[in-house]
């Protein structure tokens, strides 16, 4: 064991004390965390995307206007990329970035949309502590949908696999192509927390307001009140009471 110890002492040394070659290699990437975490929102080039332009009940920040430049300095970016900004679809990062990360992104956009308004300050540490949000209470699943609707299933089916599927998957689990992209994820409909919250009224709610915190959009600005009450039955029978990925 001693022999075997000598011989491995020498690359742990070298893992411990990198050479600065392979620490500046450790610099985050702002671009593509940019890419990967805000572009989905904010578009490719800071102005905003247009899905959300149109559906979010709060529009994504765009970047490039002179409002953003007025209003946004250095360290209120910090705050909200860590932290959310309540009453919007902005969620927070801070569990998912790490302080370093967080103040990378912020001057990445900065220097390629706002033209680096101002000096660097301090990232907020500690960010990981914080709790981004709570579980929500059970349902009574008695409930039916609001306003008298009635919902039919085959005609949902037909608009969540034509406006749904990309975040939310067929299957409902919330592994759409889109997913990978999103932070929080988008729902999991057969997880049992999302099942046990998820009556009918929310699952309506939810589809025509939006979510705050979240990336899901306020389709009650593209549809009417009886497609969104049949996206609404069709998700609650197929997933939510079922509990099971639906056959498609």
């Amino acid at each position: 064991m001693t022999t075997i110890f000598r011989r491995l002492l020498p690359a742990l040394c070298a893992l411990v004390a990198l050479p600065p070659s392979v620490a500046a290699q450790q610099t985050p990437d702002a671009a593509r965390i940019y890419a990967e975490s805000c572009s989905v929102c904010h578009g490719d080039d800071g102005s905003g995307a247009i899905w959300g332009q149109a559906s979010l009940a709060t529009p994504p920040r765009n970047f490039r206007s002179e409002e953003s430049r007025r209003e946004l300095d250095r360290n209120r970016m910090i705050a909200s990329v860590t932290y959310g900004r309540p009453g919007t679809p902005m969620p927070g990062f801070g569990t998912q970035l790490m302080p370093a990360e967080v103040a990378a992104v912020v001057d990445y956009v900065r220097e390629q949309f706002m033209q680096g308004l101002d000096a660097p300050a301090a990232p907020l540490a500690n960010v990981r502590d914080v709790p981004y949000s709570h579980t929500p209470p059970p349902a009574p699943h008695e409930l039916p949908l609001p306003d008298g609707l009635s919902g039919h299933v085959e005609r949902g089916r037909a608009y969540y696999m034509e406006n749904c599927v990309p975040c939310h998957g067929a299957s409902g689990t919330g592994d759409g192509p889109r997913a990978y992209f999103i932070f929080p994820k988008p729902r999991n409909f057969l997880e049992p927390t999302t099942r046990s919250y998820l009556n009918r009224p929310n699952v309506y709610k939810g589809i025509k307001f939006g979510v705050v915190g979240k990336e899901m959009p306020a389709w009650g600005k593209v549809m009417d009140d009886q497609q969104i009450a049949d996206i609404a039955e069709f998700v609650y029978t197929s997933f939510i009471e079922s509990g099971t990925a639906a056959d498609h």
